[in-house]
Parts: structure tokens; sequence; C-alpha cells
């Protein structure tokens, strides 16, 4: 277990210079066919940034320089698409359509087949040696339940053979919180797969079936649930109550999101606040010296046009890590009222001078790219 101190009234923050080599706008394309609502999840590869709209029950394919490519719509009225992985050894992308099915297509946007799993998921990630994980879906708390079930499930043949890791007891379950976040974390890094549940401040990353790393997150007592909240009998079916309709629980942390692991010694992620809508709360952790970087608190400067990357006026933060670089990214209604409110004279650099030019603030959003500096 490596413990993870967190102080967020300690956090550090700075300017971008200080720990981004690079920094870049990339609008993505506004079209009859490609204008969605909001990024859900984001994945990066060598020709594309593939974005998923549950709203509009979109996958969208825009090309590195943010021109729409092509996108795709699921196959059946009743199905959507709640989240993805791509397999990058058959370039293939799995989708999740349906609690126990999943449809897979070639990353050209043709449909290949659909798999029906036999067991109820909440999301699934690909793995590097070829096998997926996939997070189950807990059912209501029951005494009547085996004393033991899992949360993680590997398999390489959709579930048809699985080994399972990271058990629970089913009485005391999670399932009355809200699962709205990812708890695979939507990292799309094949070797650095992180769980983490609601109502829970513990971490794992998930190796393969026999490597599993555990991180214990230790918060203030002003932003902490009760200890061991997530486990003890005592609040069996009363969780949900306790959190979201209790005056003292407001501002304490319900849960951890979007990790990553950029270096060795790095984590990235975000802290969800109870009864706040956005979540302005994304770090990053050197796990050897302690030090906390809030993204939220760097400030812009001359490299991203005195724009900030993560700022919590742009309301819930995205922030994925691929490659060296961290994405995030920003409402046209957002960055178009921050031009009315800048002077004239203000460089927004070509790019968003050519963007000002011919969108609205209906137009889709703008990811922003910074490369992290070596020596963070």
């Amino acid at each position: 277990m490596n413990k993870v101190f967190i102080d967020p009234d300690n956090a550090r923050g700075g300017t971008i210079s200080q720990y981004f080599n690079t920094f870049r706008f990339i609008p993505l394309e506004t079209t009859k066919e490609s204008l969605f609502g909001k990024i859900d999840q984001l994945a990066v590869t060598q020709t594309h940034f593939i974005v998923l709209d549950q709203q509009t029950k979109s996958i969208l394919f825009f090309r590195k320089d943010g021109s729409f490519d092509f996108k795709i719509r699921p196959r059946q009225a009743d199905h959507y698409f709640d989240y993805f992985t791509i397999d990058r050894r058959k370039s293939e992308l799995l989708v999740q359509t349906a609690i126990h099915e999943i449809s897979i297509y070639d990353l050209k946007g043709n449909f290949l087949k659909k798999v029906n799993l036999g067991k109820n998921i909440n999301s699934l990630v690909w793995l590097q040696n070829g096998h997926i994980i996939y997070q189950l879906e807990q059912g209501a708390p029951s005494e009547n339940s085996p004393k033991v079930k899992y949360n993680i499930a590997y398999s390489g043949d959709y579930l048809k053979s699985a080994r399972f890791a990271l058990p629970y007891d089913p009485r005391f379950g999670l399932s009355e919180l809200n699962q709205y976040m990812n708890s695979l974390n939507k990292s799309e890094d094949p070797e650095n797969v992180f769980f983490s549940l609601p109502g829970d401040y513990n971490v794992y990353q998930l190796k393969d079936y026999t490597h599993i790393i555990h991180y214990q997150f230790i918060f203030p007592l002003k932003y902490s649930l009760p200890n061991n909240f997530s486990a003890d009998s005592t609040y069996a079916q009363k969780r949900a109550k306790y959190v979201y309709f209790n005056a003292a629980s407001k501002g304490k942390f319900e849960s951890i999101e979007n990790i990553f692991k950029p270096k060795e010694n790095l984590l990235l992620f975000s802290l969800r606040n109870v009864g706040y809508l956005t979540n302005n709360w994304t770090y990053l952790y050197n796990l050897k010296t302690g030090l906390l970087l809030s993204l939220g608190k760097v400030t812009g400067d001359s490299l991203s046009s005195y724009l900030p990357f993560a700022s919590p006026q742009f309301g819930e933060t995205m922030v994925v890590y691929k490659n060296h670089h961290l994405y995030s990214c920003i409402a046209s209604s957002t960055l178009i009222s921050i031009k009315e409110h800048k002077e004239k004279s203000h460089n927004f650099g070509p790019v968003l001078n050519r963007y000002f030019a011919h969108e609205n603030r209906r137009s889709n959003p703008v990811l922003m790219e910074a490369k992290l500096k070596e020596n963070l």
C-alpha cells in the first residue's frame, strides 16, 4: 500500500511556463454533422481525437488538426454509448451499448460484431496483454447475497473464462452512491489502468490479474468522509443519505476520478466535492517528494495566450494524459465570454483569432494540449 497525503489548502500553483514546455489550442470543427454538447470521454491516437458525447449518443472522430472526420451512432434506437476502449493490437473500438453488451467497430467506423457478455458491466478498458478489464455492476445491497462478490473481471475472451479481483461484501456495497463517473477512470493507457469507487479513498492500479498496486488517499478531516466509510456496516444502505442529504458532508471529497500516471513518480487525478456541480480539484502529486500541484491554481502566461489550462472558471474540468501531454478543453461559450472581457489589444494568437472569426457560442469545444516538463 502507498499512502498519499493530500492537503488541498497547501497545494502549489504557478504559471503555465513553469510546468509545460509547449501549449496549443485545437478547435474541434463544427458542422451540422459534428456538432456535439460535451466531452464525456476523450481518447488520443496517432491520427485522431476520439470524443464520446453521451447526450447525442455519438462517438466522433476528429483529426489531429481538429478537423472532423466521421462519427458512429448506436445501431439500435434503445441502445446507448456509455464507455469505449481501444484494442490497439487489432485496431478496434469496443463500445458498451447495453449493461451486458458491447459493440465492436474498426477505427474507420465500420461495425464488426456485437458481443453479449452475460454479466452486467459498468465500464471496460483494454490491456496491452490482450485482456480486457471489466468493472462489474454492483447490485442493490441484500442480506441474501453471497458473502463475496468482485468489482473487477479480467478476460481475453469476452468473459467466457474470467479471473476476478477486488472482492467486496455485497451486503454493504456502494451501489447506492452515484456511479456516474467511470470507476476505471477512462485512462486509455493499457499499462496504467486505475480503479476507484465513489465514497472510497482507495485507488487500485491494475497492471494485470497478479499485479495490483494499492494507493490509500488521506485527506484533512474537513474534506473526509468517515473512516472506512465504504466498508463499515454501520452505514449499510444509509450511505446515500449520509453523503447527499447531510449538510455536514458538503465540501467533503466524494470520489477520486480520472487518474493517470504520467511518470513513475507522478499521479494525476481529480477530486469531486459533495454538493458541488463542478469539479475544480485537479492535481499532480509527486509520490517521492510529496509535492502537490493544483492545476486550478496554474495561471496563464504568454505561452498560453494568458489563458489557464484547467481553471475553475471553465466549470467542470476534463483533464486526460497521453504521450507526455495533458489535454483539457474549454466550451466555446466560455471562451467567447473571456474574449469579450479582454482588452481589444489582447493577443490570442493566430489559431484562436481564426476561431473567433468564424465560430460562435454554440460551436464545439476547443481542446488545449500542454506538454509536461521533464523535471516535475
